[in-house]
C-alpha cells in the first residue's frame, strides 16, 4: 500500500511540476528570417506560397490572405505548431500571415 501511495504522490508531483513549467512547450524564436521555398526543396516547380490567416492553414479553418513569391526572404515575427507542423508568422506587403515550415528554407532556395 505504501508503494502505491508513493507512486501516486510522485506522479502527482511530476504533473504539477510539468504544468508549472509549461509542459514541453518552449518560447517562440524571433529575430531571424526564412526564405520562402515554393519548390519544397526542389520537389516541385517553384511557385508562390499561400500566406494563411492562422497557423494550421485550411485544416484549422484558415483562409489565404496573400501569395508570397518563391525565393523571398522574410523576417519571422512568431512561430507556432499546429497538427505537428511548425508555422511561421511573417509580414508580406503589409499583410501578416502564417507560412508552413515545409515551404520555408534557412538558405536561399536552389531551384529557380
Amino acid at each position: 500500500m505504501k508503494n502505491a501511495q508513493r507512486l501516486c504522490l510522485t506522479l502527482l508531483l511530476a504533473l504539477l511540476l510539468a504544468g508549472s513549467l509549461g509542459g514541453c512547450s518552449r518560447a517562440p524564436r524571433t529575430g531571424f528570417a526564412l526564405y520562402v521555398d515554393g519548390s519544397r526543396g526542389c520537389k516541385q516547380p517553384p511557385a508562390p506560397v499561400a500566406l494563411w490567416d492562422r497557423p494550421g492553414a485550411a485544416a484549422a479553418g484558415g483562409r489565404v490572405v496573400a501569395q508570397v513569391p518563391h525565393g523571398l526572404l522574410l523576417p519571422v515575427l512568431d512561430e507556432e505548431t499546429r497538427f505537428a507542423i511548425r508555422f511561421y508568422l511573417v509580414e508580406y506587403e503589409g499583410k501578416k500571415g502564417w507560412l508552413p515550415e515545409n515551404f520555408t528554407e534557412t538558405t536561399e532556395p536552389r531551384c529557380r
